[in-house]
């Protein structure tokens, strides 16, 4: 059994070492870590190198996969693979970062690599995280990619647990796998519905024919009933993917105001998309959409961007930057944005 290497755009994902026990016992004796898991944090070095070295004997007896999570050579968290069925097509995800690091897209940078590595190397048929039923965050990980609460199972050990599960059947996309699957979604079908949402319960603006910026996000439903989106992420940045997902992650839904904009769409509705195209912000090191380009048959063009405000002169900057703070922008007519190309 090998416990490989596993690398991110940003993160290394390295077996557990005995060179780790500091690191360990820093992040196993957090009590933000710790508020969720219902166990007793380790009071002396000696408990995690006892815990580093059994680790290292289930690895060897092929019990589990283990990683420590490096960003710039500093160990931030843990994820593993455990628990697995007796005939090794079940196993169950586990993982922890340091507080210091939430909030940046860390764990699910790592867990989107931990699970291909579980359904590509290991052909699990299936992986199941359990997750207090308090910790927001570990829910909402768990939700944008693509896990779903299995109601017909309880944990008997911990009634707070709640079930997660993922088959191996779930699409998990790189951003040029995600362009892909939108174009095989998306083309040749129409927008049925359009919702726009803001934060703090406020209206989004309208200016003059066909300029709208509002918070958080767009939803789109098609008419052969695929759902996609652009809005906020788990890391409070934009992103882009399927599904309805009319919230943003981490906000109250009372702060939210969700309203149906397909009206304001009526000239496209009858039209079938012709092409779909993304742009990426450059300058991050996050997979950040920056642009979204709609081609509708008779080559109508909607660009839906994401930006920290306008030029003074109402175009687009460019090159658009990295913000949390931005807002999405649609433009129905080509000369709003002629600065893009």
């Amino acid at each position: 059994m090998n416990n490989p290497i596993l690398n991110t755009e940003r993160l290394s994902l390295l077996p557990l070492s005995p060179y780790d026990g500091k690191a360990i016992f820093n992040l196993r004796s957090n009590t933000e870590v710790n508020k969720y898991l219902e166990r007793s944090p380790p009071t002396d070095i000696s408990e995690v190198e006892a815990f580093i070295e059994k680790i290292t004997t289930g690895f060897e007896t092929s019990k589990w996969y283990y990683w420590s999570i490096f960003s710039n050579s500093e160990l931030i968290g843990t994820i593993c693979i455990w628990n697995f069925s007796n005939d090794k097509t079940i196993a169950e995800l586990g993982y922890e970062l340091h507080p210091k690091y939430q909030g940046n897209g860390f764990m699910s940078e790592a867990l989107k690599t931990v699970v291909q590595f579980a359904f590509e190397k290991l052909h699990l048929k299936q992986l199941d995280a359990f997750t207090h039923k308090k910790n927001e965050a570990s829910t909402r990980l768990l939700l944008k990619h693509s896990f779903v609460q299995d109601f017909s199972r309880v944990d008997e050990e911990n009634a707070n647990h709640i079930i997660f599960k993922l088959e191996n059947n779930i699409f998990i996309p790189t951003k040029d796998d995600l362009v892909k699957y939108l174009q095989e979604q998306i083309i040749g079908h129409r927008i049925e519905q359009v919702f726009y949402g803001e934060i703090n319960n406020q209206d989004g603006k309208f200016y003059f024919n066909g300029f709208h910026t509002f918070d958080f996000g767009v939803n789109f439903k098609m008419s052969n009933g695929f759902w996609w989106y652009l809005g906020w992420s788990e890391s409070d940045c934009f992103e882009i993917g399927k599904g309805e997902k009319l919230y943003p992650k981490g906000f109250d839904k009372n702060d939210v105001k969700v309203w149906e904009a397909t009206a304001e769409w009526r000239r496209y509705l009858s039209l079938k998309i012709k092409n779909i195209t993304i742009d990426y912000i450059e300058d991050t090191d996050y997979s950040l959409p920056s642009l979204i380009h709609l081609t509708f048959e008779n080559n109508a063009k909607i660009k839906i961007c994401v930006a920290e405000e306008l030029n003074l002169d109402g175009s687009l900057p460019k090159p658009l930057k990295f913000s949390i703070s931005g807002e999405v922008y649609v433009f129905f007519d080509i000369n709003l944005y002629k600065s893009i190309t």
